[in-house]
């Protein structure tokens, strides 16, 4: 391959990337497996969720934004109360559902590690080895045309000399 002592066929460098761009994750999917580890326990907490602040501070911000309109549109009294009521309903359902949609989201990135893991790990065994096969094909194609230029150059020799025997 190489004077440089090292292999630099497209398969070993594939292999290397893919080797440096697992290290660079590996943080992000231990955190990953940890969390579906507490999910799957039942010991998860969606509040603890990274999601979890900043999709609340948004929901909070809308609900404090309808109370305000609430309060400064409306005459004081039943109607108001109502509304007031709604929103707090609405809010109070919107945080329930957060909840339940980080739950989910974290059933979900577990059962795809789970249960994706094989199929990307196979995906990248397989890309790695075709591109291996193909190196081969290439380096085995070139054998045979160095060998097929031989001959060529052997018949066109013999070929010359039958014509110089007299052989028509």
């Amino acid at each position: 391959m190489g004077d440089k002592g090292g292999d630099t066929s497209p398969g070993r460098f594939a292999e290397s990337i893919a080797k440096k761009i697992y290290r660079q994750t590996n943080p992000a999917r231990i955190n990953i497996f940890d969390r579906g580890t507490q999910f799957l326990r039942g010991d998860f907490d969606p509040a603890a969720s990274p999601v979890w602040d900043p999709t609340k501070t948004i929901l909070e911000d809308q609900y404090n934004r309808a109370r305000e309109n609430v309060i400064a549109n409306m005459p004081v009294g039943g109607p108001m109360q109502g509304a007031l009521g709604d929103i707090e309903t609405n809010r109070a359902n919107q945080l329930a559902s957060l909840g339940a949609d980080i739950a989910t989201d974290e059933y979900n990135k577990i059962y795809g590690a789970a249960m994706g893991a094989p199929q990307m790990s196979m995906g990248g065994l397989s890309s790695i080895a075709g591109t291996q096969a193909a190196a081969q094909a290439q380096q085995a194609g070139a054998g045979f045309g160095a060998i097929g230029d031989i001959g060529g150059g052997l018949g066109m020799m013999l070929g010359m000399k039958g014509q110089g025997k007299g052989i028509k």
